[in-house]
């Protein structure tokens, strides 16, 4: 628009420049003749014809010619410092918002730095306190191992003390026992003998008679074999070692495998904030929320978990897995078939 004004404005200038010098060049002067037909003769005689300045009307028009371009150029200029600001105006609000949205970015990273930050101090927490509990158990259960191996070291000790009490009660009662016998036996060979002497005196014929066997020998004999059949001082009892098996444990950053076989394997996920964008080459994956809030980028989509319900990944589509909520999100991972932990390509 601006434009075209200023062809017509240089088109007039153009056609009153001509004029003037066609007329310089013929030396015609342009005269107006007013009719004063009302006037009488004599004011006729007395004042001269009136005649028109061109050159005057030619350097007004000029000068208007001039003003007016002028005014257009300047409108132009204004307009154009009126775009140059209002554009200037737009890149200031623009770096601005971009500013903000700098700032704002800044902020929710500090914020998730110190989410992550939060979540790794209350696990090495969670991780010190079952350590300590853990070692306490140990303890516990040496000082209770301990304590019993020392009461049955106890008892068969006091069991091997009484035995032995038994046993030397059995042999001194044997001991009285054989003494008794003794003295009998001697007792029947005096007698014996003071028989045999007084049949010696009434017989010619004196036959010596063997003495009766002693039965001391065999007391002492039976004795032995009580001894022998007496049971032995039993030795130490050892105790049955405890088989050991696997324990598994729920941490907050922990990945739990719950059952597997050949065909699957399920898995209990913790997650504190997201995993990362990955897939999985050769294994298909179903998940089912078991606590808090969460959602799943599938792909192009945006899942939201609920309670009882599988979401079913199929393998080679990219997934990320994040915790929505406030507190500690609990996945189930199924996975077939059998998982070793390997088919993960991380994408981000």
């Amino acid at each position: 628009m601006l434009n075209k004004q200023k062809h017509i404005i240089l088109l007039v200038l153009f056609f009153v420049g001509c004029s003037a010098t066609a007329q310089a060049q013929t030396g015609e002067i342009d005269t107006i003749v007013v009719d004063l037909a009302t006037e009488s003769t004599e004011s006729q005689k007395k004042e001269p014809t009136p005649s028109l300045d061109l050159g005057a009307l030619r350097k007004a028009a000029r000068e208007d010619s001039i003003a007016i371009a002028k005014m257009a150029i300047a409108k132009e200029e204004e307009k154009k410092k009126s775009l140059e600001a209002l554009k200037e105006k737009r890149l200031k609000e623009k770096e601005a918002k971009e500013k903000e949205l700098k700032i704002l970015a800044e902020k929710r990273k500090i914020e998730k730095e110190a989410r992550e930050k939060a979540f790794a101090e209350k696990k090495a927490l969670k991780e010190a306190a079952e350590k300590k509990k853990k070692k306490e158990k140990k303890l516990a259960l040496e000082k209770a191992k301990k304590s019993k191996k020392e009461a049955a070291k106890k008892a068969a000790t006091l069991k091997e003390e009484k035995d032995l009490a038994k046993k030397e009660a059995k042999l001194k009662k044997i001991e009285t026992k054989l003494a008794k016998e003794k003295e009998i036996t001697k007792q029947k060979k005096d007698e014996r003998k003071e028989k045999l002497a007084k049949e010696a005196i009434n017989s010619v014929n004196t036959t010596s008679t063997s003495e009766p066997k002693s039965d001391i020998a065999e007391i002492k004999e039976a004795a032995s074999q009580e001894v022998e059949k007496e049971p032995k001082i039993s030795k130490e009892k050892k105790l049955p070692e405890v088989p050991k098996g696997v324990e598994q444990k729920d941490n907050v950053y922990g990945t739990v495998r719950l059952a597997y076989d050949e065909q699957a394997a399920s898995f209990l996920l913790s997650i504190p904030t997201e995993t990362k964008m990955h897939y999985h080459k050769d294994h298909s994956e179903q998940i089912m929320l078991i606590e808090g809030q969460g959602m799943v980028l599938l792909g192009y989509k945006t899942i939201k978990l609920k309670r009882n319900e599988l979401i079913f990944i199929t393998k080679g589509t990219p997934h990320k897995i994040i915790n929505s909520g406030k507190g500690k999100l609990k996945v189930l991972s199924i996975q077939a078939p059998f998982y070793q932990g390997k088919d993960k390509i991380i994408l981000e």
